[in-house]
């Protein structure tokens, strides 16, 4: 769905209008919410409670917000997300307008992401794991996602713009999965419903702030320095990631 849809969306808007792309789109999640409805209509919930024992209670030490090592991580991921959430955001609005792409191309480029995403994540990830390379894994997708501004200084190339997804994508492979992992791997197991909702409000916040911060900035320096700014945050994330030395690194 990832992969069809950016590069479907492209197609239908250019030959027949947003109108009938947001009436596809529209009409594609009540499909989704129709199945959903008729599939799991017979299912029956599991029993999901969870009883917390005397050694669990014993074990929680630290919340979240006491836990200088999770803030960290958590700044950590917040300073990547701004650069990370701007290939849906600032990403499509410079190659529309700057580079002058068509809804095609940019629906191409995106759906390129996805596909490499499907082909390629879950076998890597493995690698890392069999091999315990967990920690290069983090630094290696930080350095691609900060790498991946780069060819947006170049000249107007459709090249640029494949080299630009490709280090984009094979960073998100080798850093969200662990990233994902630490809210677990670092709370302790009376705490990890906090622990969890904590790294997902730090993403939520950069949904909030990171795309007006991002094209309000690109409108009064222009996208060349936002790239730099983008490059230099996820440069700290890198070194934040680095000095921490959490389980989600290891």
């Amino acid at each position: 769905g990832m992969s069809i849809g950016p590069a479907a969306g492209g197609v239908l808007a250019v030959k027949l209008g947003y109108n009938w792309l947001f009436w596809v789109d529209g009409l594609t999640c009540l499909a989704a919410g129709l199945f959903l409805t008729v599939a799991t209509r017979k299912g029956s919930s599991a029993d999901l409670s969870v009883s917390t024992s005397s050694a669990d209670l014993g074990s929680v030490v630290h919340p979240p917000h006491r836990n200088r090592s999770y803030l960290l991580f958590l700044l950590a991921t917040f300073l990547m997300g701004v650069g990370y959430i701007q290939w849906f955001n600032a990403v499509p609005v410079f190659l529309k307008g700057e580079w002058n792409f068509d809804e095609r191309y940019i629906g191409l480029l995106l759906a390129c992401n996805s596909l490499l995403i499907l082909l390629l994540e879950m076998p890597l990830i493995h690698l890392t794991e069999q091999k315990e390379l967990g920690r290069f894994s983090v630094l290696l997708g930080l350095a691609l996602i900060g790498a991946s501004f780069l060819p947006f200084l170049l000249p107007c190339r459709l090249v640029w713009g494949f080299a630009a997804v490709f280090l984009y994508t094979m960073g998100a492979i080798f850093f969200l999965p662990y990233n994902n992992a630490g809210p677990v791997n670092m709370s302790p197991p009376g705490r990890r419903g906090e622990y969890m909702a904590w790294y997902w409000m730090c993403w939520s916040l950069t949904g909030i702030l990171a795309p007006a911060f991002a094209l309000a900035f690109a409108d009064r320096f222009g996208f060349a320095a936002l790239w730099i700014v983008l490059l230099l945050l996820t440069s700290v994330s890198w070194l934040l990631s680095w000095r921490s030395g959490s389980p989600v690194a290891k």
